[in-house]
């Protein structure tokens, strides 16, 4: 059986303005993510985002998950792993191939 994945997958958004307030409001925001999203979920400041409509970046918080790869998720990463290492087996045969032409057998 092939081990499974952690993957860390983003939920949410979080803009900025919504931890501004009296503490007591920003803890009710807080208590409300963790009910919906559990108290692993975990916040990850991105100071750089670009709306699409916007030409400056606009600061905002994203929220992540960690969950185990789905069985279709498994399928997909294992063939993608089979393809790339046939194409790079390929890729090295064809690299021997060409420096034993130009410097022959070596004994």
């Amino acid at each position: 059986m092939t081990k499974r994945k952690i993957i860390r997958e983003q939920v949410d958004d979080v803009s900025t303005w919504e931890f501004e307030g009296k503490l007591s409001s920003v803890l009710g925001h807080v208590q409300e993510m963790i009910k919906k999203h559990g108290p692993d979920a975990y916040l990850s400041y991105n100071r750089n985002y670009y709306y699409d409509y916007d030409n400056n970046p606009t600061p905002r918080y994203e929220m992540y998950v960690d969950r185990e790869e789905t069985d279709a998720e498994v399928k997909q990463r294992l063939l993608h792993e089979a393809a790339y290492t046939r194409q790079r087996e390929e890729a090295d045969r064809a690299e021997f191939e060409r420096l034993s032409k130009k410097f022959g057998e070596q004994k």
